[in-house]
Parts: C-alpha cells; structure tokens; sequence
C-alpha cells in the first residue's frame, strides 16, 4: 500500500492535476466569455429558426391558400367567358342578318338556354318610338304573337319592350315587358346606347327572391355609323338582354368543387344602386364565419361581369394546414433552445477542462524547464543541415563551449569524422513522419579531448527540425575500449603461448632423436666390446656392463621425452598432410565470407598455384591467410588479394606470397610493426582497425607449422606483400 502511494507521489501527471485549480469558470467571464458568446449566437439561431418554421408554415399555407382561390377564380371566370360568349354569339345575328325573326332567335337561343343553368332567359328589346308603337305590335303580332302587348300600358315617349324571349315559356312573364319603366334596367340599357358596350345591371331582386343580373349588348342599324356618341344615340335600334341566375351562375361556375375548396370560406358582394354593399353568394361552408373563429389569411380578389365590378373574399377555414402546424414553431423553439443550452454547457466544460489542462500544461511546462536545464544529458534542436538552434546548460559541461558560443554553429565541428554524422543526418528530408535515429558519434570537445556521445535524433518533417539527445558515455566506451585491448592482448599472447608449446615441441623431439642416435651408436660398441677377450676381462665386462645399463637407462629416459613431446604437440606432424593450394583458397573464401559477408575479399591465384602441392595444418595455414589478407586490405572499399604459391625443391619448402593493392593506410602500421616484433602486444592498444592483430595472428599461425612470415610494403601507395615459407616435411 505505502509503495502505491510512493510510485503515486512520483508521477508527475498526478501531481500536476492534484496541484491545478479545480475553481469553476462558470462565473469567470476572462475564461468563460466564449461559452456565453456562443450562447448569445445560438439562442440567436434558435429564434431565427422559430420565426423561420413560422413563416414556411405561413408561407406554404398561403400558398395553399393562394392555390384554392385561383382554383375559384379561375372556375368563375371561365364560366362567365362561357356565358359572354353566348351573349356576343346572339348579338353577332343582327350584324350577319338584315333582319333578325322570332325563327332565327329561337334557334339561337334555345340551346345555350338549354345548356347552361345560369342563362335564365336570352331577350330581344326593341327600342320603340311612341309614334311607332302600333306598327311595332302589328310586325311581332304577325310573328305568331298574337296576344302580345306593352307591359305595363300607358304613354311614353319611348319603350324599352321585350320583342323575343327564350325560352318561349316565358317563366318570368317579360314577354311585352318594358324596361323602360324599370330604373335599373332603363339606365343600363342607356349606358349600353351611349357607350356601345355591353353593360350589366347589378344582381337585384325583380321577380321573388332570387337575384338575377341582365347583361346587355346594345344593337344598331346596319350599315350606320356609330363612331360618337350622337350617332350611337341616333341610330340604336335594340338590344339583346341576357337573364342570368346569380346564385345558378356561381354555382354552376364552382361545379362540385375541389379537395381545395374545402380549406377556404368566400362570398361575393357587389356595390348596389344604393352605394351598400351587398352579398350576392356565399360558399356553402360561410357559417364557419359567424362564430368566434378568426381566419388566419384572408384575402379579395376583383371580377368583371361586362362593366359591373364585384368583389371576391376569401378566408380560410378554421385550423387551416392542420392543428400540428400551429405548434410547430414552438417546438422548434424549445428544441432549439434545449439544444442551445446543452451546447453551452459542453463548451463551458470543453473551456474548463482546457483551462485547467492549460493549467497542467503551463506547470508541466516550468517542471520541464527545470528537468531541461538540470538534466546532465545534452538537449538541443539542429536544423536540417545540422546547425544548433538551442542547447541546455549540460552541453557546456560536457564539451566545454557555452550556449551562445555554439548557437548558429555547426555539430559537424565537434565531431571526430564529418562524414560519421553526415552519413546519419544526411536524409532526414526522407521522412514523411517523426523518425528516430541512434548513434554513437566520437566528438572533441573545447580542449581537443576525445568525446564519445550517445544521441538519440529525432526528426520532425513537420517542424523541419532535428531535437537531439546526447549522453557523454566517454568513460563507459574507453572501458570498453581497454576491454576489448585486453580481449586482443590476451588472445594473441594465447596464440604466441600456442606458438612457444609448439616450438619447444619440436626442438625437444629434434634434440630426443639425435641423441637417440648417439646412444644408439653407444650401446652398439659397447656391445661389439663386451664380446672381445681382454687381458682382464673380468674387469672389462663389469665395466661394459655397466655402460651399457647406463646408456639403456638414459635411452629409456630419452624415449619418455620424445613420448611425452608427441603427445603434447598434439599430435602436430600426424595432422599435417599434403593437399593442393586450391582446396586452402576454397576454404579461405568460405572463412572470410562468414566472418564480413557485406564486404568479401575477391582471391586471384592462377591455375599453376592452385595446383601447388604443400605439406601443411590445412586449418592453420587458412587462419593465416584469413588474418594476412584482412590486414593488407584494411581501409579499401573494394578488396582484392592476389595469392601466388610454388614448390622450392632446392629448399625443400613451399613458398606463398599474398599481394594486395596501393594502400597508404597500413604502410605506417607495417613499418611500426616491423620495428616492434617482440613487442606487438603493447602495439595493439593503438590500433582501432586491428592491423597489428592481425598480422601477428597471420605470423603465429605460420610459425607454428614451423614456417616463418614477413610482411613488407613497397612505398605509401605500392604493393603490399605478405611472404610465407613452409617446409616441405614428410617425416
């Protein structure tokens, strides 16, 4: 539990949140001022959207609306275009004939009367002088009339009377009616007279209590002229009188109506004689009106029968566009608001949390800060072409240059070998995303003291900049370095050791069996002695005797040593054998692709060498190639070795030479190795690239199969060669 609470205490994230103010912002305007704005905007938008749903209600309705009453209008007017035409058909017979009879009326007219419901009865009305009165009654008694007369009788100086009606069964009894003691209709047909057009009297009621309309065309002698108004007072002969039915005509003109009709109220009013208005039909659904229903749209639309103008009101019906509609707009405005508010609140709390990571951030920030410039690791920002933007204070401890001394500087300076960093930095454009990179860089610092940097480069494409880590791991990496000198020291004083063995080895069996041979020879004359007669032989053979024990018992001891040296030497001459040079070389390629596949050594040896015999370790003679080879090629970017082998029957040896191409980097360590052969293990401290090593492995190997090695150089830039000479022996 306690370790919870340490391992707690030491995040420093927990820290940081435990330590940040956990005040609301709700009140602190500073903080908060943009949750309110939106606020502000929203409950904007919010009324902006009720007040738009309620005009696209109200508009759509109005629309619908609009579409109803057009759908009405057009209905009237199409009917009243179909009653017009009747009437100019009928007063087109008077400018087609010379004389209009009761025949040609009739046929005319009975059947638009037949037709439409609304024509109550077509009229010819004869304008007639009292002095013409008695003619006038003869020519319509002899049309069959025979029973025709002025209604009402009595003296005037003109009529107005009705000539012909249609239909015959003269319903309203006009037949002989005239207009002229009428008011209405005399002053209509007057206007009609005067003006020459065709005018309507107002709906009024003249027989019970229907209304009825006369729509008038004035008629006039043919052949007269009737360009003023004199001349269309002078020669006006009748009239044709059309009866409409006001509520037959609006009836008829509705039809039975649309699924539209339903959604709207109308009735229709004149202007009378009088200057009222007056209603003059009504839709069958008009007693919505008179109760305490409001319509929601209402709207007048102007119509024309001939010269009489009327008036269309429409209102719409209760509930129009449906119930829902009417609280729509509120919930848009609730919903809106709600949401509104919910917005507030998650922006408020978007604000807190990041005030209050701001907080955090703005203390992890100082925290970082104090870690950055107590930190003893490097850590700085490069540009892409490796110039330091920015260091800590670590960096003047570790390489001894401060802040602003290397700041616009390049870390190329600092470092061992340009090319070692250059070839890591060099395509850092490359990455698409952060990247990280590795490495182990021997730098200088001020005083020109090697300095080993551990840095880690991380490469920003987005930030165009390189932030580098450094650790100075001086000391760790010369203690690997002495470890490894050591590990080399050690392993060549092994081999040399190896080397001694096998050399003491060899001169002890050399020395056991050359006085193998002398003992031999000893022991022999002895022997020859103990069998010759003397003059004291008694005494002679107890000194041959004794001789001759104590040369066996040294021959023995002798034996023990060369016994003893074979089998220390392991056997040495009983692993030699003779092979062919070309085996070795296959067997060298073998080796050194193992040991550096990415950079192998191409061998040139012709075929003479390869098919040179050679008394070798065959395992021994390739560690010493394997090891010559990569000390002359050290330093090349291509490696090559030419290896050259004959026989030396003179000398009883096989002679190898290993010639590789200019290098001017070893010409100095063959030189210094050369000068130091009895002191090659101190050599090996100050050489990084091994070459010491290498060639005193190579010698070592050749020496043990009792051969002897040199190496030489030809000058910096000539030929290098490695010479080895082994014996040829077979017993």
């Amino acid at each position: 539990m306690d370790s919870e609470i340490y391992n707690e205490n030491l995040n420093l994230d927990s820290v940081l949140k435990k330590t940040a103010k956990k005040r609301s912002v709700l009140f602190d305007f500073k903080k908060s001022y943009p949750a309110y704005i939106v606020l502000i905007v929203l409950l904007a938008l919010s009324f902006l959207a009720y007040y738009f749903t309620k005009d696209k209600i109200i508009n759509d309705n109005r629309a619908a609306f609009d579409k109803a009453v057009t759908s009405i209008m057009n209905r009237i007017d199409m009917n009243y275009r179909s009653v017009i035409q009747v009437q100019q058909s009928m007063r087109g017979l008077y400018d087609n004939l010379v004389q209009v009879v009761r025949d040609y009326f009739l046929l005319y007219g009975s059947v638009p009367t037949k037709t439409y419901p609304s024509i109550s009865a077509l009229m010819s009305v004869q304008k007639v002088d009292n002095s013409f009165l008695d003619q006038f009654l003869h020519y319509v008694q002899s049309q069959g009339y025979y029973d025709y007369e002025i209604k009402p009788s009595g003296y005037r100086d003109y009529y107005y009377p009705v000539e012909f009606i249609v239909p015959e069964s003269d319903t309203f009894k006009l037949r002989g009616f005239d207009f002229a003691t009428n008011e209405i209709l005399r002053e209509k047909i007057e206007l009609a007279r005067k003006n020459g057009k065709t005018v309507s009297t107002p709906a009024f009621r003249m027989f019970n209590d229907s209304l009825f309309m006369f729509i008038i065309s004035p008629v006039y002698k043919k052949n007269y002229t009737t360009e003023t108004e004199n001349d269309r007072y002078k020669n006006f002969e009748s009239a044709v009188v059309m009866l409409i039915n006001t509520q037959n005509f609006f009836k008829s003109a509705i039809g039975k109506g649309s699924p539209s009709d339903t959604s709207i109220i109308f009735s229709i009013t004149q202007i009378n004689n009088q200057g009222n208005e007056e209603e003059i039909f009504q839709s069958s659904n008009y007693a919505l009106l008179k109760t305490d229903f409001i319509p929601s749209i209402t709207d007048k639309r102007d119509f024309h029968i001939a010269d009489r103008h009327i008036v269309v009101n429409f209102a719409s019906v209760p509930y129009f566009g449906g119930s829902l509609e009417l609280i729509i707009p509120n919930f848009v405005l609730v919903g809106s608001l709600a949401i509104s508010f919910v917005i507030f609140l998650f922006v408020l709390s978007m604000i807190s949390s990041k005030t209050r990571a701001l907080e955090i951030a703005e203390r992890m920030t100082r925290s970082q800060r104090r870690i950055l410039m107590a930190s003893k690791d490097i850590i700085g920002v490069l540009s892409y072409d490796g110039e330091w933007k920015s260091v800590n204070p670590a960096f003047q401890d570790i390489f001894g240059i401060s802040s602003s001394e290397i700041i616009g500087k390049s870390i190329y300076e600092l470092t061992e070998s340009k090319d070692e960093l250059a070839k890591i930095l060099k395509d850092a454009t490359k990455y698409k995303n952060e990247f990280s990179l590795k490495s182990l860089v021997r730098m200088k610092s001020k005083d020109d003291s090697d300095l080993w940097i551990s840095w880690i480069f991380t490469i920003s494409s987005k930030d165009k900049l390189i932030y580098a880590i450094g650790r100075d791991v001086t000391k760790e990496k010369q203690a690997e370095e002495l470890r490894l000198i050591k590990s080399k020291q050690i392993r060549l004083a092994e081999q040399l050791t190896k080397e001694a063995n096998e050399q003491k080895t060899y001169f002890m069996t050399k020395m056991s069996h050359k006085f193998r041979n002398i003992l031999t020879t000893l022991i022999g004359n002895l022997q020859l002695i103990q069998t010759k007669s003397f003059r004291d032989d008694n005494e002679l053979v107890s000194f041959s005797n004794e001789a001759l024990i104590s040369s066996e018992e040294l021959f023995a001891i002798i034996s023990d040593i060369d016994d003893y040296n074979v089998e220390r030497g392991n056997n040495l001459f009983e692993r030699a054998k003779i092979v062919e040079f070309n085996e070795i070389i296959q067997n060298l390629k073998k080796i050194i692709d193992e040991d550096e596949p990415a950079s192998s050594i191409d061998f040139n040896t012709d075929e003479k060498s390869k098919k040179t015999k050679c008394f070798v370790v065959p395992e021994l003679l390739e560690n010493a190639l394997f090891y010559a080879s990569k000390s002359l090629t050290t330093g090349e970017n291509k490696k090559s070795v030419e290896i050259i082998a004959q026989e030396n029957e003179l000398e009883n040896s096989t002679e190898i030479q290993l010639l590789s191409n200019s290098n001017g980097l070893i010409d100095e360590f063959i030189k210094t190795y050369k000068s130091n052969l009895f002191n090659v293990i101190d050599l090996i401290e100050k050489d990084n690239n091994d070459i010491y090593l290498n060639l005193a492995l190579a010698s070592s190997f050749i020496r043990v199969m009792n051969g002897a090695a040199t190496v030489d150089s030809l000058g910096k830039n000539d030929m290098k060669i490695f010479s080895i000479t082994l014996p040829f022996i077979t017993s």
